[in-house]
């Protein structure tokens, strides 16, 4: 989702449009009541939307550390609503100017505080740390908060400090620190989570947030010069601060229910993980002595990009596999004198004329002179296909590519690609959920880790990127041992950002798309107990 629905731009768009005209009623036509009964409505109704909105964000998410960082916003609001409540009850029920401090002062100070505790949660829970860029944005952006605070409200405050009105003294003090630090808190979260799926939403949040921290300087920094409806009159000054107010609920409020969108919409990152491996993909044929195909399986179409059987059955082998007749000759005679071939790499030629790698074990047949009477064929290759045909349709030709792997010893290789499709493909759906999440610094601290784990471990592999290579000379359960042990780092990474129960559902949607046949293997795999374990 790049854009935000078109309903939420349209409130967006309707409320500021009567703020406007609110102020030019405040402020041209000079009807300053109905102007104050406005504002005074539609603040604590905006707040508690906007409290409404971080809850139902809180409902849907399932991770801890999220759902603490939603709550503790959702309650940040709340009590600010409450504030703005009892504010509007005094201005607009009671006409009575409201005491300095008060109960609205005590719901605004318990908000700052579930505001602290929310953000500073999810900036601990980050793995990423801010490049020196981004540290430079951060520190230009800390400063400008703080210099505009000591310089403008603060310098002020604390010149004229009265001993007699301590706690009046503490509130002017502690509200523009407590907006500096949330806008501090909010710089970082914005840049470290900017990237990511979920960037819009955190925008208009933040965006929300600074609207805020910016209309309280301003009131802190006009009620202490009495510039803020002075002598009850509205002025531009006193306009800018309610609107900004108002608007800093409103875009916070509509910034959750963006999240709330994304995170009900189920969307794939593109990462691709690129690790060498073994297809699974299998198709057997047979031929007699002059090499001409007898038979084969239903899947073998796929292989050659045909449209069916028809041009397989009863042609030569080489005008199927479009290879020079003296190649099958070569071939062919070599499995006559060797009665076997194992894992012969071989390029064939598919129907459009494209290149093909494949490889091929066969086992030769022999007549009752001991002469060659045709072969026994299964052509593997690295292509992508759907579970139903990545074997032979038939259920008597998956039993004899079966027997044949067995005879080969390539039975064993063949059942731990298994293991190498699961785990990869595990490891591609956690980095698409970390990436998701945050972007490619997420998506690069994922990758960190493994590394880290790969050097620690003294593995055979070098990871750069989103590829994986490990060393040539490894077999297939060794290989499979270490992308489980990457597997492990990568769910662990995971977990402590998205939750436990996140990648729980996105894995076992994986699980459904690979089939029971990989799971099988796994759970076999598994049971072994060969597995290496990260070091310490």
């Amino acid at each position: 989702m790049n854009k935000p629905r078109p309903w939420i731009l349209w409130t967006l768009i309707i409320v500021f449009v009567f703020l406007l005209l609110t102020v030019g009623i405040g402020l041209f036509a000079e009807e300053h009541e109905l102007y104050a009964l406005i504002t005074g409505l539609l603040t604590p109704l905006i707040a508690f939307f906007a409290a409404f909105a971080m809850f139902l964000v809180w409902r849907i998410e399932k991770d801890a550390v999220s759902k603490g960082m939603w709550a503790g916003l959702g309650l940040g609001f709340l009590a600010w609503a409450l504030a703005d409540t009892v504010w509007s009850v005094y201005d607009l029920i009671l006409r009575q100017d409201i005491p300095y401090p008060s109960l609205a002062d005590l719901f605004w100070a318990v908000g700052y505080f579930f505001f602290f505790i929310a953000l500073a949660a999810r900036l601990q829970s980050l793995p990423v740390k801010p490049n020196k860029t981004q540290t430079l944005v951060i520190v230009g952006m800390s400063v400008f908060w703080v210099m505009m605070t000591i310089i403008f409200v603060l310098q002020p405050i604390v010149a004229d400090f009265d001993p007699q009105r301590l706690w009046e003294g503490v509130l002017n003090i502690f509200f523009p620190v407590a907006d500096a630090a949330v806008a501090v808190m909010c710089t970082v979260l914005l840049i470290l989570l900017g990237l990511g799926r979920f960037s819009l939403s955190w925008r208009w949040i933040f965006a929300g947030m600074f609207l805020m921290t910016a209309s309280d300087l301003i009131y802190s920094y006009a009620t202490w010069h009495e510039l803020y409806f002075p002598e009850g009159q509205v002025n531009f000054i006193s306009a800018f601060i309610d609107v900004t107010y108002i608007a800093a609920y409103l875009v916070a409020g509509l910034g959750a229910f963006i999240y709330k969108d994304i995170a009900t919409t189920r969307k794939t990152a593109s990462v691709n993980l690129m690790v060498k491996s073994v297809s699974r993909y299998y198709a057997m044929l047979f031929t007699n002595r002059n090499h001409q195909i007898i038979s084969a399986s239903t899947n073998l179409p796929v292989l050659l990009n045909a449209q069916g059987m028809d041009g397989i059955t009863g042609h030569s082998l080489s005008q199927v596999l479009r290879l020079k007749p003296e190649v099958i000759e070569d071939l062919c005679a070599r499995l006559a004198r060797e009665s076997m071939l194992k894992n012969e790499p071989l390029t064939i030629y598919t129907q459009w004329n494209e290149p093909r790698d494949v490889w091929l074990t066969a086992v030769a047949a022999y007549d009752l002179h001991n002469q060659f009477n045709g072969a026994n064929i299964a052509l593997r290759a690295n292509i992508i296909v759907p579970e139903e045909q990545r074997l032979p349709g038939q259920k008597e030709l998956q039993f004899d590519l079966r027997h044949l792997l067995t005879q080969a010893g390539l039975l064993a290789q063949d059942e731990n690609q298994s293991m190498r499709t699961y785990f990869v493909n595990g490891i591609q759906v956690l980095a698409n959920l970390i990436t998701q999440f945050g972007g490619e610094p997420f998506q690069k601290s994922l990758f960190n880790d493994m590394r880290e784990v790969v050097e620690e471990n003294d593995l055979p592999v070098q990871i750069d990127g989103l590829s994986v290579t490990v060393q040539e000379d490894l077999d297939n359960r060794q290989l499979a041992e270490i992308l489980h042990l990457l597997l492990e780092v990568a769910e662990r990474f995971v977990s402590d950002i998205v939750g436990e129960e996140i990648v729980r559902e996105e894995m076992a949607v994986m699980e459904r798309e690979l089939g029971p046949g990989v799971l099988k293997d796994v759970k076999a795999y598994r049971l072994s107990g060969e597995f290496i374990s990260p070091a310490p």
